[in-house]
């Protein structure tokens, strides 16, 4: 959805699970977060700048799970403030903090928590914070989404599944989808005489990548999933759908970053 249409529309958005916030401007952040509620448990805010005390309003009590790539502007007297938030933030199992963006804000972070958290992956650009254990409270700099648990309510379950933003790959991928699923007893009885070789997976089912964002719900994807994406801003839109123990993934298209090719443990 367009911020100008949520704000023409002039109703609540009222969002259950995962909320992606794509935007440029600290005043188009102003005019949205009015109208944002729900207990959603996922939080991801990409674009421009964003106000300290706008992404404290976007961190409802629900939310378990954050990334931030957008920066976050501050103040000198507010670094303080800003390291609170992200080190209270982690208050127990399953609660991530994965900030990518701010560098001063990282440099102060790390520090702060050094003698309660255990540095994994200590990269400079990068600052994740995990709670493991209540004893006391650790950290991982590492890419974010350690668990993910699907939600049981409405979601659409695919075997094998290729998903694209390329209409020209879609309509190709349509017309071998038949013959796909001709192949299919074949495929089953090479999963069951030789898994692992290293063989071409097949997709047995066809979506573009609006489709999946329309649909809303979750995809529980269970053996194979092949992404064919031009850019990293289709991957951002799809990767909060995607759900499942599939055992092999095929990466096509143009440009993926390395936090969404990132294995979920």
């Amino acid at each position: 959805m367009y911020v100008d249409d949520i704000v023409k529309d002039n109703k609540l958005i009222h969002v259950t699970d995962t909320l992606v916030l794509h935007i440029d401007t600290i005043s188009s952040f102003e005019k949205l977060i009015p109208f944002i509620c729900g207990p959603f448990t996922r939080l991801t805010i990409h674009g421009g700048d964003i106000k300290l005390d706008q992404l404290k309003r976007l961190m409802r009590d629900t939310v378990r799970k954050v990334e931030i790539t957008a920066q976050i502007e501050l103040k000198r007297d507010e670094y303080d403030d800003a390291v609170r938030l992200i080190t209270q933030h982690v208050r127990g199992v399953g609660y991530v903090f994965n900030l990518e963006s701010t560098p001063q804000l990282i440099t102060k972070v790390k520090p702060a928590v050094e003698s309660d958290f255990h540095a994994q992956d200590p990269r400079p650009d990068n600052c994740n914070k995990k709670q493991k254990r209540s004893q006391s409270t650790m950290t991982n700099f590492a890419p974010i989404n350690n668990h993910r648990t699907c939600p049981e309510a409405e979601k659409e379950v695919r075997d094998q599944l290729y998903i694209t933003d390329n209409k020209m790959v879609y309509e190709w991928a349509s017309k071998k989808t038949f013959i796909f699923r001709i192949f299919k007893l074949f495929y089953w009885l090479y999963r069951w005489a030789c898994d692992g070789f290293s063989l071409a997976p097949t997709s047995h089912s066809l979506l573009s990548v609006d489709e999946v964002i329309k649909m809303g719900r979750p995809i529980y994807v269970t053996e194979t999933l092949v992404l064919h994406c031009r850019s990293i801003a289709s991957f951002r839109r799809l990767i909060p759908h995607i759900w499942g123990p599939y055992t092999r993934i095929v990466i096509h298209g143009d440009n993926i970053s390395r936090i969404q090719a990132t294995p979920h443990h």
